[in-house]
């Protein structure tokens, strides 16, 4: 007896053996009995492969792509039906994720593809062209599925491999997605500032880069000139270094803040990676004085976390100043750079080791200055001696101001000031006392 799985209404007539007769109409699934064996045919749709390729290349697809961020790819798959029915209404979705956790509702990518009716042992290809990558760099996969809206019931022999499968490597596409702009904004002085910059598409260098300056709020932000990676640096195999020498107009003693922009290669001023500062630098503030030979501005820049304050010429960058916690005061005044008559050196010392309750009780370091050569004998136990951070007067000079150092017990950190208001806040509020009279 021939069983179908849909029947109409319309009984039309019955034998006496009790042989039920009906009308019968055909569904897209011709589910046939296998013979003799009295089971219903199904369908079994699945993938069998899946490639890549980078969006309006040509060559063959791949099962691994290197690829940017946000890049354009084209997916290529394979589908078969190797069931014993036909599957109506193939739809092939799209998906791109950053696991192997593969089935038919996650990263969905744009809209299906419909195939059509697939018979017994057809296979079929397409492609989805346009998906376009994470804009994280990272591993993804590049999967499909295979669905259809004429099979509400999932009736299928095998619903397992509808989804591209883990453990099937020509069943998914690895993507190595890769940023497409990278670099740092590793030094800012009052001589020069640079850094790096790649693009991933000028692998030659030689990129475009944009020079930026704002208060030091971020507003009033202005382009001040465009310049290239022309400096080879043999740590990024090419010539993706760039340097900007600071302009006459930037020494006027103003505050600033200097930005770099990398641009995109082919894309224009539109996309573009503002550069990070580089890990070490203490930031991208820059103050500079009109040039008097050797006379430069003496920078004052305070650590809340290590609770005290130290001085650097305009011109400097030295890595026991390069911690992103300091932060610029003002400038404290003007200094020799070199020695000139009448000038004595000033040497620095780095506390490497002192136990400050006020500071969560970590060991933290701290500067010395003084016109000592032996570091008044501070030793080197705990102490890291820098050499000459400046040159200045130790007695009276014209033209110069009295300068004082102070020192507080609780924090162990000095302060040096020539400022009369500042004095008695400096002992009677912030609990300094006097240590040095004239520097």
């Amino acid at each position: 007896m021939k069983v179908f799985s849909k029947l109409t209404y319309g009984l039309v007539g019955m034998l006496s053996v009790g042989i039920v007769y009906a009308q019968c109409v055909d569904f897209p699934w011709d589910q046939n009995t296998s013979s003799g064996g009295g089971s219903t045919a199904l369908p079994d749709v699945n993938v069998k492969k899946v490639k890549v390729r980078i969006q309006g290349q040509k060559g063959p697809f791949e099962d691994k792509l290197t690829v940017i961020t946000r890049q354009k790819i084209s997916i290529w798959t394979e589908i078969n039906n190797k069931g014993d029915a036909n599957y109506p209404n193939a739809q092939i979705k799209y998906f791109i994720t950053d696991d192997k956790d593969f089935d038919c509702d996650d990263g969905f990518e744009g809209e299906d593809d419909d195939v059509g009716t697939l018979i017994p042992g057809e296979t079929e290809t397409d492609r989805k062209q346009n998906v376009r990558v994470p804009s994280t760099p990272g591993t993804y996969y590049a999967y499909t599925c295979v669905d259809t809206v004429g099979n509400p019931d999932n009736a299928e022999s095998d619903l397992s491999n509808n989804a591209s499968r883990d453990d099937e490597l020509e069943e998914y596409a690895e993507l190595n997605v890769v940023a497409n702009l990278k670099g740092y904004h590793e030094s800012a002085s009052c001589d020069f500032a640079s850094g790096w910059a790649q693009d991933f598409n000028k692998a030659d260098g030689g990129l475009s880069v944009e020079v930026w300056s704002s208060n030091l709020n971020g507003s009033n932000s202005v382009k001040k000139d465009t310049i290239s990676t022309t400096h080879y640096r043999s740590d990024l195999g090419g010539k993706h270094g760039f340097y900007w020498e600071i302009p006459d107009e930037f020494k006027d003693g103003v505050p600033r803040r200097l930005t770099f922009r990398a641009l995109n290669h082919g894309a224009g001023s539109e996309s573009y990676l503002e550069l990070p500062i580089a890990s070490g630098l203490t930031g991208n503030k820059i103050i500079c004085t009109p040039s008097q030979g050797s006379i430069v501005s003496l920078n004052e820049y305070w650590s809340s976390s290590l609770q005290c304050h130290t001085w650097i010429m305009e011109e400097e960058n030295l890595p026991t100043i390069n911690n992103p916690d300091w932060e610029f005061q003002r400038i404290a005044g003007y200094v020799h750079n070199s020695p000139q008559p009448g000038t004595s050196p000033i040497y620095r010392a780095w506390r490497n080791q002192r136990y400050v309750p006020a500071v969560s009780g970590n060991r933290v370091g701290c500067h010395l200055f003084t016109g000592d050569s032996n570091y008044e004998g501070v030793g080197t136990t705990d102490w890291d001696q820098e050499g000459i951070a400046f040159h200045a007067y130790l007695s009276k000079y014209p033209g110069t101001v009295n300068t004082e150092r102070y020192f507080r017990e609780s924090t162990l950190g000095h302060y040096w000031t020539w400022r009369d208001e500042e004095r008695p806040n400096l002992q009677f509020t912030h609990g300094y006392g006097q240590e040095i009279g004239s520097a």
